[in-house]
């Protein structure tokens, strides 16, 4: 009987202590027309189109920009998983988009992203946050929905986006730098140009898969060759496979300049990983189709 009402009192006091933050939320909100941002938020993301709601927002204005970004971040927890799993299922049998089953959470991280759209260029100052959460996020499980908001947030980039992006892919500090490099990429092969040599530096990054992504992006511009091949080629030296495969694919795209880096490629169908031996293999084919067998 003390262990039920030990726990009757444990509950209550849980339900109190969540009623008492749930009054901080609502105080510390903007609110408009009596509502707070997060009710007119929730309202978006049922309903995109609420003209009122939209009203309501840009009359908030830059104010509601931290907590946008906050919800638009909503990832799946353990509780969600089977909930978030049941509503995937439910969209490739339905082909709708959007919880079946309730996720409030989820209502508000996709109304937010229609709140920022609904501020327009006043929302301009959350793009580089909104970036480093791309760069932060793997597109895998329930992230993906957080890479779907935050790319059809920023794609295209602009010119104005250059130097927080360029910021972002050369600090060396986001797990996912291919993302950054989309971004950039968007912007234009013209605009892009001026950051061949900073592109260069990424190839000596430490981080797994910068210097492989940085490779591509400088393969797909195909500018500056007489800077960017003798960079690929000592990649082709990197202790990391990963650069070392990249290198050699993108080399075989600069088919008379790359040609001086021939033996060295050559040399990478006896590495021990499989990845750069294909690689080398495929480049060899494309650049001196008589020397792509083992020495």
């Amino acid at each position: 009987m003390r262990k039920g009402l030990l726990l009757l009192m444990a509950l209550v006091i849980l339900g109190l202590a969540g009623a008492f933050f749930a009054m901080r939320l609502w105080e510390t909100q903007p609110r408009y027309a009596g509502r707070s941002l997060n009710q007119w938020v929730g309202r978006l993301g049922k309903r995109p189109n609420d003209s009122e709601a939209r009203r309501a927002i840009t009359q908030i204005g830059t104010n509601a920009i931290p907590y946008l970004l906050k919800w638009i971040a909503y990832c799946p927890g353990r509780p969600n998983i089977v909930l978030s799993k049941v509503n995937e299922a439910g969209y490739r049998v339905l082909k709708r988009k959007g919880p079946l089953l309730m996720d409030q959470n989820w209502f508000q991280a996709e109304g937010a992203v229609t709140a920022l759209r609904a501020l327009g260029s006043a929302a301009d100052p959350a793009r580089p946050a909104l970036g480093r959460l791309l760069a932060s996020s793997s597109g895998v499980g329930g992230e993906s929905d957080v890479v779907e908001r935050t790319r059809s947030l920023l794609l295209p980039a602009t010119k104005t986006d250059l130097p927080w992006l360029l910021t972002l892919l050369t600090n060396g500090t986001t797990p996912y730098p291919h993302q950054t490099i989309d971004l950039i990429l968007s912007v234009g092969p013209e605009e892009t140009v001026p950051m061949i040599p900073l592109l260069v530096q990424c190839l000596d990054s430490t981080n797994l898969f910068h210097p492989a992504y940085a490779i591509k992006e400088l393969e797909m511009l195909h500018r500056e060759p007489g800077v960017v091949v003798p960079a690929l080629i000592r990649c082709l030296s990197s202790s990391n496979s990963y650069t070392r495969a990249q290198a050699a694919r993108s080399l075989a795209e600069f088919p008379t300049e790359a040609l001086p880096a021939v033996p060295r490629i050559r040399s990478l169908l006896s590495d021990p990983e499989p990845l750069v031996r294909s690689s080398a293999t495929n480049a060899l084919q494309s650049l001196a189709p008589d020397t792509a067998q083992p020495p």
